[in-house]
């Protein structure tokens, strides 16, 4: 069982995972290039390519939350549905 805490995200982790009895911090994962994921792209305020990347999205990311249309654009993406 997975569990996301946005408190958790802030502090430099992004899920809790159940071990057992006994739930464990998760530290953030990179996957991929990460000058095309969305928070570089927003800490680069390019809002516009944000945009037009996210118009249909499908996947979220498990580290921030953001949402995307392919996972290419995202850190630790998993699908929506």
């Amino acid at each position: 069982m997975i569990l996301w805490l946005k408190d958790a995200c802030q502090a430099g982790y992004h899920t809790l995972r159940k071990d057992e009895k006994e739930w464990k911090m998760s530290e953030k994962v990179c996957k991929g290039v990460h000058s095309g994921h969305l928070c570089v792209l927003a800490s680069n305020e390019k809002f516009e390519e944000i945009k037009e990347l996210t118009k249909t999205p499908e996947y979220i990311c498990f580290n921030c939350g953001r949402v995307a249309d392919c996972n290419d654009n995202l850190c630790n993406p998993m699908p929506l549905k």
